[in-house]
């Protein structure tokens, strides 16, 4: 798509991160009524409960979006980008021009991941649906930052995404300097909290 205005998420990678763990923790305090124990003694459980539902959460969270957008005509196609110094991120390019309102159904779709993933797991009592759970909410980190930012602009305004980078017809307003202040002092916050009330309990055998 020629467009003139263009979004890279890596210009937001502290917010991104910053929500990231947000949602990480809150995500974790809404299944804390479950009192899950997992055991990662063995490989078998690192996989099973690490592994597993990382590589389910990928594969479902950018099929959703890559379905949804089929679902509108658009044409998809999926890759992997570095995000930051060291992270890979899969992301599902979308290169089809749509309108804004579109985008906004694409770009929620992973949400519907994330509620089966709870209701799963406090019906079932699993583990492995909890953590699901926390990944994918996790992951909705960019998904959220992208729908504040179209969020703002205008209703025929048509969009594309490389993968990359995001294209448009219309300048993409940003984040403003108070949004991305609160977001990274909240997550400092939690950090800081979980680090003042972490405890290590240490047996001594006789």
């Amino acid at each position: 798509m020629d467009a003139p205005y263009s979004l890279r998420l890596n210009d937001y990678e502290g917010e991104i991160i910053s929500l990231a763990f947000i949602l990480f923790v809150l995500s974790g305090l809404v299944l804390s009524p479950l009192d899950f124990s997992i055991n990662f003694a063995s490989f078998w459980s690192v996989l099973h409960y690490l592994l597993l539902p990382l590589i389910f959460v990928v594969l479902t969270h950018e099929g959703l979006h890559a379905l949804t957008a089929r679902l509108f005509g658009a044409k998809v196609e999926f890759g992997i980008s570095v995000f930051g110094k060291i992270n890979l991120a899969p992301y599902t390019a979308v290169r089809t021009p749509l309108r804004k309102k579109k985008w906004m159904y694409i770009i929620i779709a992973p949400v519907l991941l994330s509620i089966i993933a709870y209701v799963l797991a406090f019906t079932l009592q699993s583990p492995w649906w909890g953590i699901v759970f926390v990944f994918n909410t996790s992951g909705l980190a960019g998904d959220l930052l992208i729908l504040m930012i179209l969020g703002k602009m205008p209703d025929d305004a048509l969009i594309a995404d490389e993968g990359v980078v995001m294209k448009s017809t219309h300048g993409f307003p940003g984040i403003s300097r108070r949004v991305s202040m609160i977001i990274k002092i909240i997550a400092l916050a939690l950090l800081l909290y979980i680090i003042l009330n972490f405890k290590v309990e240490v047996v001594v055998e006789k």
